[in-house]
């Protein structure tokens, strides 16, 4: 074919293609997690009533230790909880889902270990002033007697939550809100209890997110406070790619006390709330740029933070806006591009930069207008679709048809 010039905004196409499936790829869920099937998801942890010996919700696992936790099914836990310290053969973690004691700030009705003011550490049910509102979490109680039956030393403890994703579509960030509730600081001078936020795509591989977490606590010392003091946590954790039928995971980590088991403190994880936002997965030959304006070969801007490779489709779900190509993968050497696609949800792009060689076309699935500016060699029989908005060929280089 001859070589076609097209000058700005010379045309607009209207032409219909098909476009092939794109494979998923979908992890085998573990055995615990629970099924997530609409985009939210809450938990108050009320359903554990007034009672020692609850146990978590399904998909809620304790774990006790040191370092990061996998997520599994949960083992037996001892009870009453040993002390682990740094130095201990218990610095591996392991999971339960039992509570061991259960704090309700002036009531001392229920069942088991229930009282109004701590007597001993460990995995606990908590709640202010007797009431139905429960919250879990843990306490620390140094005590002087080894192993004993209230002593509880472990500096780092976690809640985490496991779901599969069965909504029926890829999620790609994910709202999360929490209260963390502090229910005893012994000694500030000598510890400062606070929380960290990591979230997992396998159960044992975690990726800290600081928007998640408590540096620290500015309140005076206090045994037990009977009306906790509540911190209010909300954020959102993006570009991720969780297709369906894959898991997840989420781990709120609960530092209570020093290395040595000092300035033992109490917090509580309480009213979690889920919002899922979906959208075009990053899967084999599919790159997704869910950002504004950026450069191509800035990591960050690409859904995973996943570099595009030779051959791959380029997906466009952000909000819009100027998107230059300088990424030596597509536009070097053998470097091509399967296809340029906008979904359905994005804003309007201007897409810009060095050449490319193009083999599977252009489509505009969204109302928006996009503009296409940079030089492209179309490697194929091919077709350009504005199936919904505008799709505009614009700049002063060549359209080169080979084939």
């Amino acid at each position: 074919m001859k070589n076609l010039s097209l000058r700005k905004s010379l045309t607009v196409l209207t032409l219909v293609c098909l476009v092939g499936n794109l494979s998923l790829l979908q992890c085998a869920a573990q055995s615990y997690e629970t099924s997530l099937t609409s985009g939210t998801a809450t938990e108050n942890f009320d359903g554990l009533g007034i009672n020692s010996l609850a146990t978590l919700p399904d998909g809620w696992v304790f774990a006790q230790g040191v370092t990061l936790p996998v997520y599994s099914s949960p083992l037996s836990c001892q009870s009453p909880p040993f002390r682990f310290l740094t130095n201990s053969s218990y610095g591996a973690p392991f999971n339960c889902r039992d509570c061991t004691r259960a704090y309700d700030g002036g009531t001392s009705g229920g069942t088991g270990n229930t009282t109004p003011t701590p007597t001993g550490g460990g995995r606990i049910n908590y709640s202010d002033l007797g009431a139905s509102d429960r919250a879990v979490g843990f306490m620390s109680l140094n005590s002087t007697v080894t192993n004993s039956t209230t002593d509880y030393r472990s500096p780092t403890n976690y809640v985490m939550f496991g779901f599969v994703n069965n909504t029926g579509s890829n999620i790609v960030s994910l709202a999360v809100t929490n209260n963390i509730k502090l229910f005893r600081m012994n000694n500030p001078a000598t510890y400062t209890p606070s929380t960290a936020f990591y979230y997992s795509y396998d159960g044992s591989n975690w990726t800290s997110l600081a928007a998640g977490k408590i540096a620290s606590f500015n309140v005076a010392s206090n045994y037990y406070f009977s009306a906790p003091v509540v911190s209010n946590v909300s954020f959102t954790i993006s570009s991720l790619n969780i297709s369906n039928g894959s898991p997840f995971y989420l781990a709120w980590q609960f530092l209570i006390a020093n290395s040595s088991g000092s300035g033992s403190s109490g917090l509580a994880l309480d009213d979690v709330g889920l919002k899922a936002t979906f959208g075009v997965g990053a899967t084999i030959g599919n790159s997704v740029w869910p950002v504004s304006s950026g450069n191509w070969n800035t990591a960050g801007n690409w859904l995973g933070s996943t570099l595009p490779i030779s051959g791959n489709t380029l997906v466009f779900t952000g909000s819009g806006g100027n998107s230059t190509n300088n990424l030596a993968a597509v536009s070097t050497g053998t470097g091509t591009l399967g296809a340029l696609v906008f979904s359905n949800s994005a804003g309007s792009y201007a897409v810009t930069g060095g050449a490319v060689s193009l083999a599977g076309g252009v489509t505009n699935n969204s109302t928006s207008a996009q503009t296409i500016g940079l030089p492209i060699t179309l490697l194929a029989d091919q077709s350009i679709v504005a199936a919904s908005g505008n799709l505009t060929m614009a700049g002063t280089g060549k359209l080169l048809l080979n084939g």
